[in-house]
């Protein structure tokens, strides 16, 4: 299971477009390229980097830089409260504000993502070896009353390891619902780039129902 990095960084490298789906035509032609642009710019928009899993709850909204000519990690750093600091450059100051790349709301998805896979990772790497521990404890105390305690909170905490794994599984980096065909019909292009695919968290999850 690959799922996003807690804060995704400015690629220091342009972005390579791998797809040139044929021309379309029709008003809604456009929608052909839909397949080939999310793989493209990894799911994510180009600009502010928030992912299609960070804009789930409401949805995504949609010269400046353009990350296929200027390596964004040349012109943008990520804070330590999720703001993309632009760099003393007139045209990614004036970037910054034309695409309001920290505006409040993608500020706030950034820093939700990283708290919410921040506490996950917690408690899927840590928690299964606590409610281990609160077992062992409850069959050593004398008081029932003081077992039936522990036992539950063991309980409790492997629910909210489970909620934990059903949840994370909203970053994936290659989202569930991923075309793997595009208008291109050049399969082998539909891979993360490589930008994002170097910062990636390999996890090894269990997910059935009696995950211990």
């Amino acid at each position: 299971m690959r799922i996003l990095p807690l804060r995704t960084l400015p690629p220091n490298t342009l972005v390579e477009r791998q797809h040139e789906p044929e021309a379309e035509d029709g008003r809604y032609g456009y929608q052909a390229y839909r397949s080939c642009l999310r793989w493209d710019f990894a799911f994510s928009c180009a600009f502010c980097l928030l992912h299609e899993g960070d804009l789930a709850d409401f949805g995504a909204e949609g010269l400046l830089l353009d990350p296929c000519s200027h390596a964004w990690g040349r012109f943008f750093a990520l804070s330590d409260d999720d703001q993309l600091v632009a760099a003393n450059d007139h045209n990614a100051q004036y970037t910054e504000q034309a695409y309001a790349l920290n505006d409040l709301r993608k500020v706030r998805r950034r820093r939700i993502r990283r708290e919410r896979l921040a506490e996950w990772l917690s408690l899927i790497g840590q928690g299964p070896s606590r409610v281990k521990a609160l077992i062992a404890l409850a069959e050593r105390v004398s008081s029932i009353e003081d077992a039936e305690l522990l036992l539950d909170e063991a309980l409790a905490l492997r629910r909210r390891i489970g909620l934990a794994i059903k949840e994370i599984q909203r970053y994936f980096a290659v989202p569930a619902d991923v075309d793997n065909s595009c208008a291109c019909w050049l399969d082998d292009q539909c891979r993360l780039p490589a930008w994002l695919d170097s910062q990636v968290l390999e996890l090894s999850l269990d997910t059935s129902p009696n995950q211990e």
